[in-house]
């Protein structure tokens, strides 16, 4: 064959649209994606000079010392253990919640929990305490809130503004319980929005 592989599949597959990986793997970004897709570009295999528009160096999760966590340190957090005590959804968020998604985060047992009640009071607005069928006036005083949340986690999640996204659903929460009631169609869209952070309670 005169071609690499399927140009068709090249063109639709370069550039990638985001890349997001440790800094600690910096060679392997740099290196080995950067430098072997620009030899194969010199040659002509691939019709991009590039093979990832944009590459996002993801914080690491520090230990509650600040330090680096692993096992050197024994300042590590068995995942497993805060998903049988939690749940993996509120592990997910929590991970979210910590901070900007660039920037080294320390672990906090405290913010943890938080995250969980968070998660346990929104689960709870579909109780007969809060959940109505139809729309009414008092669920309406919701509605601008709502439609401004839907703007603010859509434009965060595609900026990977993912901390702030938790805090905006968080608002959202805490409007609701003020308000008394929520629709149904309202706590649709809420569990369409909190779906990319807690998958497994989105679809219960």
């Amino acid at each position: 064959t005169d071609h690499l592989a399927d140009q068709s599949l090249l063109k639709k597959m370069f550039p990638i649209d985001i890349y997001s990986g440790g800094k600690e793997h910096t060679v392997g970004h740099l290196l080995y994606a950067r430098f072997i897709h620009k030899f194969l570009y010199d040659q002509g295999y691939v019709s991009t000079p590039e093979p990832i528009k944009k590459l996002i160096h993801q914080g690491m999760v520090l230990g509650t010392d600040g330090r680096k966590m692993g096992k050197r340190y024994n300042n590590w957090v068995d995942p497993l253990e805060v998903i049988k005590e939690f749940s993996a959804d509120a592990l997910r968020t929590y991970l979210m919640f910590m901070g900007p998604v660039e920037q080294d985060k320390p672990w906090n047992d405290n913010a943890l929990k938080w995250v969980a009640k968070f998660l346990t009071r929104f689960e709870h607005l579909a109780s007969e305490e809060f959940l109505v069928a139809q729309d009414n006036e008092t669920t309406q005083k919701l509605d601008s809130l709502l439609h401004q949340t839907i703007k603010w986690v859509s434009y965060d999640l595609e900026h990977l503004k993912l901390n702030t996204v938790v805090s905006k659903l968080m608002i959202f929460v805490n409007a609701s319980y003020e308000n008394g009631q929520i629709s149904t169609g309202q706590l649709a869209i809420l569990t369409q929005l909190i779906a990319p952070l807690a998958p497994d309670l989105a679809d219960r």
